[in-house]
């Protein structure tokens, strides 16, 4: 920005572009002035500042207070932030704009974001536990409510505050699932009967519906995660080989909570991947012949 000459009467003050002017000292900074020179507004506003650069004593320093938002700076910048999946970060940002966004209370336009994170308890406890409580959807609320317990967590470590109050907020109790209602065997055969071995619908329904986990971990299972394995018949005591797949859950992986898992291939899998082409390796939902097969007769 272009300066212009001190005025003579006016120390510390400056002229930038477009005529305003400023007032600038180290003590103080850059303060805006108002009005024009020789004004009565602008002289009022000119004698409170110089009055301060001659009593720095009585200058008053304001220190901003760190506030929700900043946590939430804070929270992005940790390791734990860094190993997060883009989907979960998607996720934790999508509730953090709810919470942070969202008014403290209805007769105030001022949001969460603005409020300082070392508020007392007594003030700021009852306006979170009635954000989580205004969200209609139980998951929703969970997610706010884990949202500010990292916010606090993140002050917590940068010492901002001394507890994380968000562990005083009781949790919201998810219903009970229903689960899903499997098919019964007339849809599983007139399924089967439409799609044709070999084909991606086919061998994507087998595949959920033997091996029995997470549409993620099912999509990627891949011929080299398949191997013989030799087990003893309770029954006969005999010695058989089976054919099983192994592969560790992606769910909770960047934390050490996955779990590795091993399924024995039953029969009916069997036939469906004994359908695919083994050659080309990979995934082996991307060895499907057909995403359709046509409709049989």
């Amino acid at each position: 920005m272009g300066r212009k000459p001190k005025f003579k009467d006016y120390p510390n003050v400056r002229e930038l572009k477009r005529g305003k002017l400023v007032f600038r000292h180290p003590l103080l900074g850059q303060r805006s002035l108002p009005g024009e020179i020789g004004s009565e507004e602008f002289a009022a506003a000119y004698e409170e500042l110089r009055l301060l650069v001659a009593n720095p004593a009585a200058t008053k320093i304001v220190v901003k207070k760190p506030t929700f938002a900043d946590a939430f700076i804070e929270v992005q910048k940790s390791e734990d932030w860094a190993m997060y999946t883009t989907d979960t970060k998607a996720g934790h940002q999508r509730h953090a704009k709810v919470f942070l966004e969202a008014r403290v209370s209805p007769d105030t336009m001022a949001t969460f974001g603005e409020v300082e994170i070392d508020t007392a308890a007594e003030e700021i406890l009852p306006l979170l536990r009635s954000q989580v409580a205004s969200h209609s959807s139980p998951y929703k609320a969970k997610r706010v409510a884990i949202v500010i317990r990292k916010l606090y967590a993140a002050a917590v470590e940068r010492k901002w505050c001394l507890r994380n109050l968000a562990n005083d907020i009781s949790q919201r109790q998810l219903p009970q699932p229903k689960g899903h209602t499997p098919w019964p065997p007339e849809y599983v055969e007139r399924f089967e009967n439409f799609h044709m071995l070999g084909s991606a619908a086919r061998t994507a329904f087998a595949l959920a519906r033997f091996v029995g986990s997470r549409r993620g971990d099912v999509a990627l299972i891949s011929w080299n995660q398949l191997r013989p394995y030799r087990l003893i018949d309770d029954g006969t005591d005999e010695v058989r080989v089976v054919t099983v797949i192994e592969f560790w859950t992606s769910k909770d992986e960047n934390n050490g909570g996955n779990e590795f898992v091993t399924v024995v291939v039953r029969p009916e899998l069997q036939e469906v991947l004994d359908a695919l082409d083994r050659t080309k390796g990979g995934p082996s939902l991307r060895r499907a012949t057909a995403s359709r097969s046509p409709r049989r007769a």
